[in-house]
Formats: C-alpha cells, structure tokens, sequence
C-alpha cells in the first residue's frame, strides 16, 4: 500500500506541523524520509535525490536567498522527491518568501513548516516517519504470502492463478508477466500500464516483451531477482523484477513491472513459488488450456448443439466464410502448451485491435493447440491477406515462431470443419516448403495437400517419379538452390532472387539458361513448372 504525505502528518511528531503551500500534493508517495543538508542547487548532483524522499532541512546555507530557494524547488520537485519539512523558521530561516510559497503552489510540491511548540530536533520526526514506513511495509509484504498461503492451500480449479495474479496485480498497482525460454508472452495479467496522457489506454505488455528479449537474449539463467528499468518514454520509468521459474526443464521468466521502487526479493520468491506449484499442479504439460466448447462441436460435425450454441450466444456463425489458424512452429506439444499458457487472450486482443478498421472475427478461440479465428461474408479476401500482415507484426513481437493459415474460400459454416482437416494435415510441412512466408493463403495450403498426397504415394513406391525431375542439376546444388528460391520464395522474380541470394541479377539469369539447357525444357513454362515446383518442394520437406 502507498504511503502519502498526507498519512506522514497524521503522526505524534508532525502534531505541530502546518502545510504552507502546496496542498493539493499531499497525495504526493512518500517511499524514504532524508535530511537534506546541501540545498544549493550549484552544489547538488541528480544521485543526491531519490524519487519518493519526504526531505527535513532548514536552509541555512540559502536562507536569505530567494533565488536559489526556489531553484531548489524546481530541482526536488524534478527529482520526484514527496516533499519538505522546514525547521527553525523564524530562527535561522527569517522568513519564507510570497514567491517561493507561489511556486511550491505552483508544483504542488507540500512545504511543511513545524511550529516552535513542536519537537525542536530532527530525529523525533525521523523517527516516527521511518517507523511508519517500516510497518506498512511490513504489513504490505506480509499480506502477500498470507495470500499466497491460502491459494496453495487450498484445492483451486483451473483458471484461478490468473486471477489470483489479476488481484496481486491491482493491489501493487503492477502488471504480472509470464514469458518463456524463448521469450513468448504466455500471460499477462494485472492494470494496464500507459506511457502518458497521450497514450492513454495502449497496452505495454508487446513493448514490454520486445525490449526485455532485446536486453536479456543470452544471458544465463539465474535463480536470484533481477531489477532493470524500463522507460517507455521522456517521463516514466517502470521497475521490472524478474525472476526464473524452472518447469519441465523450461526456464521461463516472471516478470513484475510497477512504478514502485520497493519490490522485494522476498515478493518475487513468493509469487515464483506460487506461479510454478500453480503449473505443476495443473499438469500444464498435458492440458495447457481449455479448448473452446463452440469449436469443439464445429469440428466434430455435432451441428445440432452447434446451432444451440450459436442462438444462445447470439453469434452469426451461420455468416462465416473464411477461417484463421494460428499455430505454433514446433513438434513439441509441451512447448505449444506452454506458449498459449492461459488462452493468451490479453495478447490476442491487442493484436485484434490493430486490423479492427479492416477485418473483425465473428468468433474465435482455442482448439487442439491452436487459435481459431471465423471471419464473416463483410471480410473479402483482399482483406483478410492485408489484415494478416499487420496482425502478424503485433502477434510475433509476443509470440513469435508461429504460423498463420487463412482458407477463405469457404462456401459454407458447415464446411469449417473440411477447411480446418485440411490446415491440420500440412501445417507440419508448411514452414520447411516456404520459410520466408508470413502467413499461408488458400492456394499455399492447396498446393501443400499436393506435395503430401506425393509424399504419400513416394512412401508406397518402390521407385518414386518425383526425385527424377531435378535428376540433370544434381551434380549442381548452387543451380538446384537458384531454382528453388525462383520458384518457392520469390514467386519467379529474378530480382527478389538475386537479393535472396547475394548474387548480381545478371549471375541469376545466366544460371537459369544454364539450368533450362541442362532440363530441356523451360522450368517456368506450363506443364514443366508444376513438376518443378512439386519436386523441389519435396526435396526441401524431405531435406529438412
């Protein structure tokens, strides 16, 4: 819980004490009280003052210049210091000046004056302040693991640590991250953070993510907290706690971002033990979320309770005619899991947000390790491939190794299902046929069920036609590595290819006559261009 000023001059010591000027500061946080014994401000450096001190001082050395006490002012109120208590006025300081009164109105900066019946020496005030502090702190850290303690001990069904996290988040005014060994948001949860007025309402959490992979990728993993500051901008500066949590032989990272300065080792070790007997105990490895009910019933044609879902919820599923599928690039099912820790939905939203103007879901969710996004008749196909992009460029900043798969030729909701089959089958392949692609259209996905339906017959074969039509470049790899960036990543554009490859334009076009002499025919003319493109597809799934 903050402390205020106003709370400080509610204490024994403080019971003669007026404020002067700046009253509309007193919710000023007060973090640490300090005697300020250099108060000219040619002398004083930014280290000598820290955020949150509640400064005792009687000015001597400036008492009877104006000037450099209002310069003083403005150097504590920059320095975010709560405030200042003056001893002796009317003694060593004369008198307090109508425009040094002005300006601490002015800053809302509180000036304290203590009266000459009130305590005559600094340590009383010290004393009392610096008690208070010490006790709400300590019931402030205490409250902590008596919350704690009840979670674990208690039998909470699944669902319940993100809000438990939602609740710790508010109470400390800080938003809790999860992030794991490869740096993907798995949750986030808490008040959202702003920058400035200005930007009232952004989430940081992306931010967030992108600068901590930025400034931690290769460090070694530690058990002990960390503390980094990130600035978000000219005016704001967050405390970022981290700690590891080691589950699975994943290290992932919890992440405490606040403005508060006094997050304890003792806090994060708390919440750490908490998150991971959290995660060990709902068996995260096997069952990472809940799939959703409407899609599990898509997709197992069980269309009566479809429709009953779809009428009780008021969704239009029967307007759905395009599909979203968004994957992990991994084999491992424990780190899929783990990447949609939470149905990540914080992050899914925002990254929703920035193509609002161009394409909204109808409806979305979780299934089998994937996010399922329905798109209505209103989102065209031109749409959805514009949309895609700038989804992806918010969605890989907090997950990044991920696929996108749009089918947005769907002539019916209840052909959803067929749509949805025929993503499954050739995601695994998706990414080692074409590694530069962002997201995956409708024709990607047609000409993968191709090359499967070939690596199906290869496997039944005893001698398999495919591997015979790059039979004349195999003493030639740079020729075969030429041909398949032309024809898998640069859409048959010389230029993109010599780019792709660091080679001159002219280098290209006299392999590819090489390449057309070698085959006999022209690789890029109907029939030999989908014999080609089957082929070094194949070569590159089985190669991989």
């Amino acid at each position: 819980m903050k402390i205020h000023v106003s709370n400080c001059l509610s204490l024994p010591a403080l019971k003669y004490a007026s404020v002067v000027a700046g009253t509309s500061g007193l919710d000023r946080a007060v973090s640490a009280i300090s005697v300020l014994e250099t108060t000219d401000v040619d002398d004083i450096e930014p280290s000598y003052l820290t955020s949150g001190e509640l400064l005792i001082s009687t000015l001597v050395s400036i008492r009877n210049n104006t000037d450099k006490q209002c310069a003083l002012l403005y150097e504590l109120d920059k320095a975010d210091t709560s405030g200042l208590i003056l001893f002796y006025v009317g003694k060593i300081l004369p008198k307090l000046d109508t425009e040094f009164l002005r300006i601490a109105d002015e800053l809302k900066y509180p000036i304290i004056s203590i009266a000459p019946q009130g305590p005559s020496v600094y340590a009383d005030v010290i004393h009392d302040i610096a008690n208070y502090i010490f006790q709400m702190t300590l019931d402030d850290e205490l409250a902590l693991p008596e919350l704690l303690l009840d979670f674990t001990a208690s039998d909470r069904q699944h669902g319940e640590l993100e809000h438990l996290l939602y609740e710790i988040g508010h109470y400390y005014n800080g938003m809790i991250m999860i992030l794991d060994s490869r740096f993907r948001l798995l949750s986030c949860t808490g008040p959202k953070l702003s920058t400035s007025p200005e930007a009232e309402g952004e989430d940081l959490a992306p931010r967030i993510v992108q600068w901590y992979r930025r400034t931690h990728t290769g460090d070694t993993v530690s058990a002990s907290v960390a503390t980094d500051s990130f600035l978000p901008d000219d005016h704001t500066i967050y405390t970022v706690s981290s700690c590891q949590i080691s589950f699975q032989s994943t290290a992932c990272s919890l992440l405490f971002v606040t403005e508060r300065n006094d997050i304890s080792y003792f806090f994060m070790n708390m919440l750490a033990q908490t998150v991971r007997s959290y995660m060990v105990k709902s068996e995260l490895s096997s069952h990472a979320v809940r799939e959703d009910e409407v899609l599990c019933a898509l997709f197992t044609n069980n269309y009566e309770y479809c429709d009953y879902l779809s009428s009780r919820n008021s969704l239009p599923l029967s307007e759905a005619s395009a599909i979203w599928v968004i994957s992990p690039d991994t084999d491992d099912p424990a780190d899929a899991n783990l990447m949609l820790f939470g149905q990540n939905k914080s992050v899914l939203s925002y990254c929703l947000k920035s193509i609002s103007d161009v394409a909204v879901p109808i409806y979305y969710g979780f299934y089998e390790n994937s996010w399922i996004l329905l798109f209505g008749q209103n989102s065209g196909p031109e749409d959805l491939r514009y949309a895609a992009g700038a989804f992806l460029a918010e969605w890989n900043i907090c997950c990044p190794d991920c696929s996108l798969f749009i089918y947005d030729q769907v002539a019916s909701w209840k052909k959803i299902p067929e749509a949805y089959q025929l993503i499954s089958n050739i995601k695994s392949i998706a990414h080692k046929v074409y590694p530069l692609e962002g997201y995956y259209t409708t024709s990607h996905i047609y000409f993968l069920e191709t090359c499967l339906s070939c690596l199906n017959h290869m496997a039944n074969s005893d001698s398999p036609s495919w591997p015979l039509v790059l039979e004349p470049l195999k003493e030639d790899t740079s020729l075969l590595s030429i041909l398949e960036t032309m024809v898998l990543d640069a859409q048959l554009d010389v230029k993109k290819s010599a780019e792709l490859l660091y080679l001159h334009r002219n280098t290209v076009y006299y392999r590819l006559k090489k390449i057309q002499a070698l085959l006999g025919y022209d690789p890029f003319a109907v029939p030999g261009i989908s014999n080609i493109s089957i082929s070094l597809a194949l070569r590159r799934i089985l190669q991989t």
